[in-house]
């Protein structure tokens, strides 16, 4: 009886064990997997014409991982772009450029953070940067605060389910008429895969709930886009 009882006992801890968290940096885009680019496209979950589009691509310099995002609206305008080196204690910006009326401006970064591995729920990080705009005489600014709820889930993606964590963050930013808005997201990280959908909360408290729809390979964004 009592063999029977450490044996169950035993199970219970390994069960117990493979369901433990074993780090934030399992559920970041996996770099490694784009060194051939490819594009993440998420779906409005109420509309089905409103897209937006992730384009990812890694770059090694020497010793360093790069990750270069662009984002991408429902008509294929470019939104942002952004360059993160890929350490071992976190993700950090080295480019950044916004796209305001048409225009793309780069952004001078004041802090770097876009992720850290090592951090308590709930901790806040900041990533921010701004540029100045002729053509209106104004500063465009952005600031980006996320931090981990500790709040765990599953998703679907392709009839496969993921382990996945939930990241907040309250974007602060201005427009070319120096409008000050915010928009606050839920981002959902699925262990092995990346940003798996996202919900975003606009100023007039407006919401949307994206979900990853399919992973294109370069042939494919191209093709969808003419």
């Amino acid at each position: 009886m009592n063999r029977i009882i450490l044996l169950m006992l035993s199970l219970v801890i390994i069960s117990a064990c493979n369901d433990t968290f074993d780090g934030y940096k399992f559920y970041f885009f996996p770099v490694d997997d784009f060194d051939t680019p490819k594009v993440y496209a998420y779906r409005n979950q109420n509309d089905n014409k409103d897209n937006i589009y992730y384009a990812l691509k890694s770059i090694r310099e020497k010793d360093s991982k790069y990750l270069h995002i662009e984002v991408y609206d429902k008509d294929f305008n470019k939104i942002e772009s952004l360059r993160q080196k890929v350490t071992e204690n976190g993700v950090f910006a080295v480019e950044y450029y916004t796209s305001l009326d048409s225009k793309e401006y780069k952004m001078k970064i004041y802090s770097d953070t876009v992720l850290l591995w090592d951090y308590k729920n709930n901790d806040k990080f900041v990533f921010e940067a701004s540029c100045n705009i002729p053509e209106s005489r104004n500063q465009q600014h952005t600031k980006k605060i996320k931090w981990f709820t500790g709040k765990s889930g599953t998703s679907n993606f392709s009839g496969v389910d993921y382990k996945t964590i939930e990241v907040c963050e309250d974007c602060y930013f201005n427009d070319s008429y120096d409008k000050v808005s915010i928009k606050k997201s839920k981002n959902y990280y699925a262990r092995g895969l990346g940003m798996i959908g996202f919900t975003l909360n606009e100023s007039d408290n407006s919401s949307k709930n994206y979900k990853l729809d399919k992973i294109l390979n370069f042939n494919e964004w191209k093709r969808i886009q003419n």
